[in-house]
């Protein structure tokens, strides 16, 4: 080879270590995409995680999400995506400091909001907790709003202290 050919499949190398794409495919099944980066379009590639080992968390890249590509070596075809850039399509769901927001793209949304300490999950059509033990709600309040009824389904219900019904 050439000292011009190495020199240039060098600069290739270099110039593929990290790129900028978009997710053109996704296949859930496999944990694998496929990015747009220019003119070319990748082979089925892994996406990075926050967390991979004993705890796992699953979040996949949605298509046309803007992603870094990092390829070990400079080959396109050992990379890993990263996801997520904010884009005109995709734009940041909060301008908060210090929030914890995610939108779905069913309109859900959860946040946490450390200025004002609130917590909030909207959008969302159930929510379930199972738990095996017990579940410990501790609060100097606690409204429940429903409706159309309120069903409490056990063998025993405790009321400790003072009770107040508007009819019976």
């Amino acid at each position: 080879m050439s000292t011009q050919s190495q020199l240039s499949e060098i600069q290739r190398l270099l110039r593929n270590l990290i790129r900028t794409g978009v997710v053109i495919d996704v296949d859930a099944e496999g944990a694998l995409c496929r990015v747009q980066t220019g003119e070319i379009q990748t082979d089925w590639l892994n996406w990075l995680t926050r967390r991979a080992g004993c705890s796992r968390d699953w979040w996949a890249p949605s298509l046309g999400e803007q992603v870094v590509l990092l390829a070990v070596g400079g080959e396109l075809d050992t990379a890993f995506v990263l996801p997520g850039i904010y884009c005109d399509e995709f734009p940041p769901p909060s301008n908060s400091p210090e929030a914890y927001h995610i939108v779905f793209p069913d309109g859900a949304v959860i946040e946490y909001e450390p200025e004002t300490g609130a917590l909030m999950v909207t959008g969302i059509k159930t929510a379930e907790v199972a738990a095996s033990v017990s579940v410990v709600i501790t609060s100097p309040s606690v409204t429940v709003t429903a409706s159309q009824k309120i069903t409490l389904d056990a063998p025993e219900v405790v009321c400790t202290n003072k009770l107040t019904v508007a009819t019976l």
